[in-house]
C-alpha cells in the first residue's frame, strides 16, 4: 500500500491533489487542519492499483515543489466553479466521516447541483438521489443476519416491542442457541412484553416451527440467528438456506463505527445471499458514520432502521435523507452530540 500526505489551503484543493496523484481508488485515512498552513489529507492506494497507474505522474507530484499560498487557493490553480464555501464545508464534513473519495465527490457534486442556499437541504437531496430508505414492515417473516456482536438479538427485541406497540401480532424465533446465553437473553428481553421466544435448534426443524398449535401457518415472524463470519462461504450459505426454508426476508444487521471498507465488504456479502435492506446499530457509540453510507451504497441495500441505544425501550429509529444529513453534519466536538443524535433520528 502506498501512503502519502497531501497539503493544500482548503479541503477541496487537497482532495483534488489526492485524485490527481492516486486516482479514484484512493482511500482517505485521515484529515487534519493546521492554522496558517491549510488542510492535510493522508491517503493510501493499494499496491496493485498503484502499479496499474503511471508511476511517473505520482513521482512527479511527490517531487514537486512545496505549494505557495495565495489567498484561499493555490497559485496558478483555480477551484472548480461548483465548489462554494458551503460545499467546501460539506467536503470537510464528509471527509471527517471517512466516506470513500469517489462517493464523497458524487455526493458533493450532487449537493452543489441541488444547492439553493441551504447546504443541509442540498445534501439531503443528494442522499435521496443516491440511496434508498425503507422501514421494517410486519406481516412477513424477517430473518436478522449479521456478523458476531452486531446486535441482532437486541434488534429482534426492539422490533418485537415495535410490533407490540402497533398491536401487530408477531411470533419470535431464535436460532441463536449455540452461543452461551443467546436464547436466554432473547427470552428475557421479549418476556418483558409477555411474549415467548421459540428456539429452533436445527435447520430441518424450521419449516415445522411455523405451524401454530391451532394448525394455522405463522406468517408474521421475527427470526434471530447466530452471528456468522461474513467471509466464510459455508456460514453465508447456511443463512441463505435458513431464509429459503423459512421463506423469510434477510435483513442485514451491522454496527456503526466499523472500518469503512470492511463494512462495505460485509454488506456486499449479505447482499449476495439475498439481503435487500440493512439495520444499523450502535449509532450512540460511534462518531463517524461514513461506514453506513459506504455499506449501503456498495451493496445497494435500503437503509431500514437505526439503533441509538442499548435499551429496548428506546426502540429503533427510522432514517431518511434528512435525518442522515443531520447525523453527518452534527458537530462531534459538541457537548450535546448525543442529544443532537437523538434529534437527528427522531
Amino acid at each position: 500500500m502506498r501512503i502519502r500526505t497531501f497539503t493544500a489551503p482548503t479541503m477541496t484543493a487537497a482532495m483534488q491533489k489526492v485524485r490527481e496523484a492516486l486516482g479514484e481508488d484512493a482511500i482517505i485515512l485521515g484529515t487534519r487542519e493546521e492554522r496558517g498552513i491549510g488542510v492535510h489529507i493522508t491517503a493510501a492506494l493499494e499496491q496493485g492499483a498503484a502499479a496499474a497507474r503511471e508511476d511517473a505522474a505520482l513521482e512527479d507530484f511527490i517531487a514537486s515543489a512545496p505549494m505557495e499560498e495565495s489567498g484561499n487557493s493555490l497559485q496558478g490553480e483555480e477551484e472548480e466553479d461548483w465548489v462554494t464555501p458551503e460545499i467546501d464545508l460539506l467536503v470537510q464534513s464528509l471527509a471527517y466521516h471517512g466516506l470513500p473519495l469517489d462517493l464523497s465527490e458524487r455526493l458533493c457534486r450532487s449537493a452543489a447541483y441541488h444547492d439553493q442556499g441551504d447546504v443541509s437541504l442540498a445534501l439531503a437531496a443528494a442522499i435521496d438521489e443516491m440511496f434508498s430508505f425503507t422501514r421494517i414492515r410486519f406481516g412477513r417473516r424477517i430473518l436478522l443476519a449479521g456478523p458476531h456482536g452486531a446486535g441482532k438479538t437486541v434488534t429482534c427485541a426492539k422490533l418485537a416491542a415495535k410490533a407490540a406497540l402497533q398491536d401487530i401480532p408477531v411470533s419470535i424465533f431464535t436460532m441463536d442457541t449455540e452461543r452461551a446465553g443467546g436464547y436466554e437473553q432473547l427470552s428475557e428481553l421479549v418476556g418483558l412484553m409477555q411474549q415467548d421466544a421459540v428456539p429452533i435448534t436445527a435447520e430441518r426443524d424450521i419449516r415445522t416451527a411455523f405451524i401454530a398449535p391451532s394448525g394455522a401457518e405463522i406468517q408474521s415472524a421475527l427470526i434471530d440467528t447466530t452471528g456468522i463470519n461474513p467471509f466464510d462461504e459455508d456460514d453465508l450459505n447456511g443463512i441463505r438456506r435458513l431464509a429459503e426454508a423459512a421463506n423469510a426476508d434477510i435483513v442485514t444487521v451491522l454496527p456503526a463505527g466499523g472500518d469503512i471498507a470492511e463494512m462495505a465488504d460485509i454488506a456486499c456479502a449479505f447482499r449476495a445471499i439475498g439481503s435487500r435492506s440493512v439495520i444499523f446499530t450502535r449509532l450512540d457509540a460511534a462518531r463517524r458514520f461514513g461506514g453506513l453510507l459506504a455499506a449501503a451504497h456498495a451493496a445497494r441495500l435500503a437503509i431500514a432502521e437505526a439503533g441509538i441505544s442499548p435499551y429496548i425501550a428506546e426502540g429503533l429509529h427510522g432514517l431518511n435523507p434528512v435525518s442522515m444529513t443531520r447525523l453527518l453534519l452534527c458537530d462531534p466536538s459538541a457537548n450535546d452530540f448525543a442529544e443532537n443524535q437523538d434529534r437527528a433520528t427522531a
